[in-house]
């Protein structure tokens, strides 16, 4: 299995990537709480499978292949649910946006890409990034934190992502506020 998610990091700071996947989000006029994130992925050109294995650890759920002529396939857990696979999808978008480009341009003999799970590498923490700022922007996001008194559920229930997602964004955005010269 590979150490790494198979492609290269993106040389953007963790805010360009955020504005990135907030215009990406415009460009395509998806919003988390008024489109299916599998719609996106339709109208991009890609499609969703379960993954083939029924190993829940198999790097193959959670991964995606792409194609140098822009399709693409992301491969989902048979054993996580909708808020959990919406993030998945989202992740994975961020590699299609944020990684897949660079990766064929340093690869010019290659026709395809395998971004791979259980990745810890650099492009890995970008994709993660790029996900939680297409389902949850950050304006929106704190608007609705500060209204329900930061509530996971209620965040997690209006971005449509689980709570575990909800609470990272919330934690994540209040060290950056907080750390901030604000």
């Amino acid at each position: 299995m590979p150490s790494g998610s198979g492609v290269p990091e993106s040389k953007l700071t963790y805010a360009a990537i955020e504005s990135e996947a907030e215009k990406f989000a415009s460009e395509h006029g998806f919003s988390s709480h008024q489109n299916d994130i599998r719609d996106l992925v339709a109208k991009l050109g890609g499609t969703l499978d379960v993954a083939p294995f029924s190993d829940p650890l198999s790097q193959h759920s959670g991964s995606m292949r792409a194609w140098r002529d822009g399709r693409f396939i992301i491969y989902l857990s048979p054993f996580t649910g909708v808020l959990r696979d919406n993030f998945t999808i989202a992740h994975e978008l961020g590699h299609f946006k944020l990684h897949i480009p660079e990766y064929f341009k340093q690869h010019p003999e290659e026709s395809t890409v395998t971004v791979y799970r259980f990745g810890e590498d650099k492009p890995e923490w970008q994709a993660n990034r790029f996900a939680a700022a297409l389902l949850m922007p950050r304006t929106e996001f704190f608007q609705l934190a500060e209204k329900t008194g930061w509530k996971e559920h209620d965040l997690s229930v209006h971005f449509g992502v689980s709570k575990p997602a909800a609470k990272f964004r919330a934690e994540s955005l209040k060290r950056e506020y907080h750390g901030s010269t604000r």
